[in-house]
C-alpha cells in the first residue's frame, strides 16, 4: 500500500521546522529583503537534490555512520555557522535599506554549502526516503517520486520562510529594533545548531 500522505506529512513537519536553513532564510529575508534572499534559497534546493543523490547511492549513510567525518563535519557545520550568523547580525538595520549601503547577504553559494555541512540535511532525506513506500515493488519509480515531491515540499517551505522574515520585518521601523531583530535572528542560527549538535 502506498505511503504517500505520511511520507508528505513527515517531510512536510521536517522541511517547515526552525533549524538552521530554515533560520536563515528567515533572517536573511528580513536584514536584506525577500527578493535579495533568493539565491540563497536557489543554493539551499540545489544542494538538497545533490544529497539526495547522495543518500541514494549509499555515500550518505557511510559519511553519517563514520564517527571521523561526521565530526569534521560538524566543525566545519559550526565555524560556517558562527560566520553565517555575524553577516546577518552586522546587516544594516532593515530600516536602513534604501538610505545605506548595503552588504551582500548570504547567496547561492551560502546556501549551497549549508547543507553540505548540516547533518540534519542527511538525516531527515536518509529518514524519509527508507521510512516510506510510496510506489511499492517498483523501487526507480519510487526514488523519483520521492524526488519530486521533496523538492517540491522544500521550496514551498523555504518560500514560507522566505516570507516569516519578510513580515517580520515590516513591523521593524527603527534602526534600534532593525538591529535588535538582525541580532536575534543571528542568535537563533547559533542556537539552532547548539540543538543540532545535542
Amino acid at each position: 500500500m502506498s505511503e504517500l500522505g505520511p511520507f508528505i506529512l513527515a517531510f512536510t513537519a521536517l522541511v517547515m521546522s526552525p533549524g538552521p536553513a530554515t533560520l536563515l532564510i528567515a533572517a536573511t529575508s528580513a536584514a536584506f529583503g525577500w527578493r535579495r534572499a533568493l539565491p540563497l534559497v536557489v543554493g539551499l534546493l540545489g544542494s538538497m537534490v545533490v544529497i539526495m543523490v547522495l543518500v541514494g547511492a549509499g555515500l550518505a549513510e557511510w559519511v553519517l555512520g563514520n564517527p571521523g567525518v561526521a565530526a569534521i563535519g560538524s566543525g566545519f557545520a559550526l565555524v560556517y555557522m558562527v560566520y553565517l550568523a555575524y553577516r546577518i547580525a552586522t546587516a544594516p538595520p532593515v530600516s536602513a535599506r534604501t538610505t545605506e549601503p548595503v552588504q551582500a547577504p548570504p547567496g547561492f553559494r551560502s546556501g549551497f554549502a549549508l547543507n553540505f555541512v548540516n547533518p540534519k540535511a542527511y538525516a531527515a532525506v536518509g529518514a524519509a526516503f527508507t521510512g516510506f513506500s510510496i510506489v511499492p515493488r517498483d523501487p526507480l519509480t519510487d526514488v523519483g517520486v520521492k524526488c519530486a515531491l521533496s523538492i517540491g515540499l522544500i521550496a514551498l517551505g523555504h518560500t514560507l520562510w522566505l516570507a516569516v522574515g519578510e513580515t517580520i520585518a515590516r513591523f521593524v521601523r527603527s534602526p534600534r529594533s532593525g538591529r535588535a531583530l538582525n541580532v536575534a535572528f543571528a542568535a537563533c542560527l547559533l542556537v539552532s545548531l547548539v540543538a543540532l549538535a545535542a
